[in-house]
């Protein structure tokens, strides 16, 4: 993704790219590639640092914030039914 735009990276405003991907490297998201890339910006970049770490302290405060619930086992057990069968359907096609 953010090597095939390694010129908005380099270019005249490389933070606008970085800041696009800020939240998919907090959930850890970016492909190997591109988490190099974002670290690479950051530890050169003090203000795109600093929206990293509030993007984080974000996800944290969210995750607190909102309970998991687990789900019942038989509802589990109909997902994961569901779930292999249309796996099945598909390889089958």
């Amino acid at each position: 993704m953010l090597k095939r735009r390694h010129d908005a990276l380099t270019g005249s405003d490389p933070c606008g790219m970085i800041q696009l991907h800020l939240f998919a490297a907090c959930d850890g998201e970016l492909a190997p590639g591109d988490a190099r890339a974002i670290n690479t910006h950051l530890a050169h970049c003090a203000p795109c640092r600093e929206r990293f770490a509030a993007d984080v302290s974000f996800h944290v405060m969210l995750r607190c914030a909102v309970a998991l619930d687990e789900a019942r086992p038989a509802l589990r057990q109909r997902v994961q039914l569901a779930l292999r069968e249309c796996a099945a359907q598909r390889v089958s096609a």
